[in-house]
């Protein structure tokens, strides 16, 4: 399982195509896809799952590229799209879907996650809703993404946030481990 924040699918399409062969990546979590209803993107040989973004950054309406997740999982792999709302109903920017995964008699629920950052200005009137508890923490759960939040847990040399702060603790308490080994992320 691989976890990419692409920063715009369409012309990385052939990067990470040669990747997922060359590492034979069974399921990859995309986040930053920056595609639209209208872009297709398909790499072949994988299944894929899609939530392009909904709201903008500007007005609230759909005017702002950025965001969007996708789960590419490969031909052969058995996988179901959960479809439950990991979010509280106030969070209107969080992008997050869920899919389960069998593989060898192992089943795991995958949840990509691409919380983008609000910077609360005159460019960006969103808020930042989002909230760790309404995620999936059980022991079947494997929750991964570009969450835009800072904890010495998994970048030593960031400055902590509240955000970070708040996913660590509910992570730690549901008994999850976090992989990073502190290095930053990019």
């Amino acid at each position: 399982v691989l976890c990419w924040n692409a920063e715009g699918m369409r012309s990385k399409k052939e990067e990470l195509a040669k990747i997922l062969k060359e590492e034979s990546i069974d399921v990859i979590c995309l986040q930053e896809t920056k595609l639209t209803k209208t872009t297709e993107c398909k790499i072949s040989g994988y299944h894929e799952i899609r939530k392009d973004r909904q709201i903008g950054r500007r007005t609230g309406e759909y005017d702002n590229k950025g965001g969007g997740i996708a789960t590419l999982i490969k031909d052969g792999i058995s996988y179901k799209e959960v479809k439950i709302n990991h979010l509280k109903p106030e969070d209107k920017t969080t992008e997050t879907h869920t899919t389960e995964v069998w593989k060898d008699g192992l089943k795991v629920k995958l949840t990509n996650l691409y919380i983008p950052p609000i910077r609360q200005n005159e460019r960006d009137n969103r808020t930042q809703e989002f909230d760790p508890e309404y995620l999936p923490w059980t022991t079947t759960d494997i929750i991964m993404g570009d969450m835009n939040a800072h904890a010495y847990d998994w970048d030593i040399n960031s400055n902590e946030d509240e955000l970070g702060e708040r996913i660590r603790d509910v992570a730690l308490a549901s008994g999850y481990n976090i992989l990073n080994d502190q290095s930053p992320t990019l």
